[in-house]
């Protein structure tokens, strides 16, 4: 469980050593509304220059200050090869995040029972701001994942928020078809990982109204290989860890983009055979492969995006004095 109070907490990886500091939740005026955010540092304190930002979108029903439960977990804050960098975890009015385009739909998302119009982007945009005027971070490496109905935002971001953010992660979450009639961003580099067996989350899709259907993860990705006009298409198995376990992973790589300064591409996990769940080397929970959501063990989900934000970034970014 994450404390409200600033801790410090260590993390041991062989010979390498992390430190993640975790500040206190702090609060920013978005419209009419009070929103909140923790900060985790990795790495000293002291550390000089612009930090990279990766902003986690948690899924339903969590509260940030309670923590994320180990199967909806990327811990980027543990990975040695991150340190230092900025991992911010903002929270969703009453406790979820809004992935319907705002300029189709003729209703406004409130917030609970107090009728306030929430603006998820509008909250986004002002708390990269915050972050890099107050937190030292880098506007050219804002990299953000949302997992399961944190990861339905993230299409959303991409299509409005590319001038702010360098490359974003859908993990076991998909769309709203709606998302794709207004996409309107540069190019973004776009990484999506789905399981053909998730149970929550269909990886076929969904049907419904204009504002209700969901998209499917193939046509997910396929969409942002198109709209980052993206050439080449690549296709090779993961190597499968634990013959024991009945789910194997095939990446799916879109390259050649049509904007290459920054080498664009469309990443496609296609998990078979896991549930709702994000995939992890580490080992399988006391409660068993079933009762922790069947969780994948073929590669590591915060190690994987990790090495994709990294390689991205925005190339016209400009830093206040």
């Amino acid at each position: 469980m994450r404390t409200l109070l600033a801790a410090a907490v260590f993390l041991a990886f062989g010979c390498n050593m992390v430190r993640a500091q975790v500040g206190p939740v702090q609060h920013i005026q978005v419209g009419p509304l009070d929103r909140t955010y923790l900060v985790e540092r990795a790495g000293p304190a002291e550390t000089t220059g612009r930090l990279p930002i990766i902003i986690y979108l948690h899924g339903l029903g969590t509260l940030i200050s309670d923590g994320v439960p180990p199967r909806f977990d990327v811990p980027f804050a543990s990975l040695p090869e991150l340190a230092p960098a900025l991992v911010v975890h903002p929270q969703g009015v009453d406790r979820r995040w809004d992935p319907v385009p705002a300029r189709i739909r003729t209703w406004q998302r409130l917030a609970g029972t107090s009728g306030e119009p929430v603006d998820d982007i509008a909250f986004l945009r002002a708390l990269i701001d915050r972050l890099v005027a107050d937190e030292n971070g880098d506007p050219a490496r804002v990299y953000v994942t949302g997992v399961s109905s944190g990861g339905f935002l993230v299409p959303r971001i991409a299509c409005e928020m590319g001038d702010k953010v360098a490359a974003v992660a859908d993990v076991i979450g998909t769309a709203r078809q709606a998302v794709f009639k207004e996409c309107s961003s540069p190019p973004v580099s776009f990484a999506l990982i789905a399981s053909t067996t998730d149970d929550t989350n269909p990886y076929a899709g969904a049907p419904g109204s204009e504002l209700t259907r969901l998209a499917s993860a193939p046509d997910l990705a396929f969409f942002f290989a198109q709209h980052d006009g993206c050439a080449t298409r690549t296709e090779t198995p993961l190597p499968h860890v634990d013959p024991a376990l009945p789910s194997t992973v095939a990446l799916t790589r879109f390259s050649d983009c049509a904007d290459c300064a920054d080498g664009t591409e469309v990443l496609f996990y296609r998990v078979d055979g896991s549930g709702h769940s994000v995939p992890s080397t580490a080992p399988i929970e006391a409660e068993g492969w079933n009762a922790t959501g069947r969780r994948n063990r073929d590669f590591d989900t915060a190690q994987v995006l990790w090495a994709f934000f990294r390689s991205h970034r925005l190339a016209a970014t400009t830093t206040p004095d």
